[in-house]
């Protein structure tokens, strides 16, 4: 596994949400493929189950996110399944926050246009983040249609 910023995202996401489990996906030869895939446990009558959502991870610097023709191309493909995107916004400037910036795959294209100016599913600063309140917005993704 590399040891990029993304790999760093995926390390402290894994350790916040530990009762989900977290698998990366590394693929040179499905280009397009997300970053990870999520297995979300539930119970029902007495029985587990799980729920499948994957999740595309993306740090940036500034409020452009860079997205591969071949990640547009899987959640436009998949827009009616649970595709995420989770960003990191780690700004140039000194005096900004970090924020983390949920968004669903069916939000691809203005991503790619708007950048963060795209209205997420979830948005919070890194040193206020509520990681129980990203595990509902992953939750939620489930059933949005």
């Amino acid at each position: 596994m590399s040891r990029g910023p993304e790999s760093t995202l995926f390390r402290r996401l894994k350790r916040k949400i530990a009762s989900f489990e977290i698998t990366r996906l590394e693929s040179r030869v499905n280009l397009g493929i997300p970053d990870c895939l999520i297995a979300v446990p539930f119970e029902e009558n007495g029985r587990t189950f799980k729920f499948f959502l994957t999740l595309e991870l993306k740090v940036t610097k500034n409020r452009t996110v860079r997205i591969s023709p071949h990640q547009v191309s899987f959640h436009m493909r998949h827009k009616d399944s649970p595709s995420l995107i989770l960003v990191y916004y780690e700004p140039n400037e000194s005096d900004a926050s970090c924020k983390y910036y949920l968004f669903h795959g069916r939000q691809v294209m203005d991503l790619m246009v708007l950048g963060l100016d795209t209205p997420p599913l979830f948005e919070a600063v890194e040193r206020f983040m509520e990681w129980d309140v990203l595990k509902q917005a992953l939750l939620d993704s489930i059933y949005a249609r």
